[in-house]
């Protein structure tokens, strides 16, 4: 029906204009710092680019690279519209995710903020789309996105 193609048409028309702001460092980055206001995030540090905001401390080391993690967590949009989640069963695999760190298998700014935390740390991420999936986007995540995470560090062997 003719309403839903123009809804369809508008909604596309916002995502193409969004991508093309967000392709804009400035832009972006005053996007992020929005975000960050809005969300009333506290104490933000800045890691290498990722900014991290803790809300439960962690104990023991910091992460280092070729350690075993096991984390818990959500990624959203600035909108806060969630793309994936390994605790929501709605994206179908609501187990903790295991993996190394520091050997490429996740986005650099998950590397960057694992490699920041210690076991037991929840915090809020927000990765600028450079340290994310950058130009090309990947599976639902459009080109220069700028995403954010709510990691907790659950396990490190």
């Amino acid at each position: 029906n003719d309403q839903q193609k123009a809804m369809q048409e508008a909604m596309q028309a916002q995502m193409k204009q969004e991508m093309e702001e967000n392709a804009d460092p400035v832009k972006q980055a005053a996007k992020i710092q929005d975000f960050i206001k809005r969300a009333q995030l506290k104490d933000i540090q800045n890691v290498q680019g990722v900014f991290k905001s803790v809300f439960a401390q962690g104990f023991g080391n910091v992460i280092k690279a070729g350690a075993h993690v096991v984390v818990n967590y959500t990624g959203r949009f600035l909108n806060n519209q969630p793309f994936d989640s390994n605790i929501d069963p709605q994206f179908g695999h609501a187990q903790p995710m295991e993996m190394e760190v520091g050997n490429g298998q996740v986005i650099k700014g998950w590397e960057i903020a694992l490699m920041s935390m210690k076991k037991g740390e929840k915090a809020v991420v927000i990765i600028p789309s450079d340290l994310g999936y950058g130009k090309e986007g990947n599976q639902g995540i459009p080109p220069n996105s700028p995403l954010v995470f709510e990691l907790e560090i659950l396990d490190v062997k």
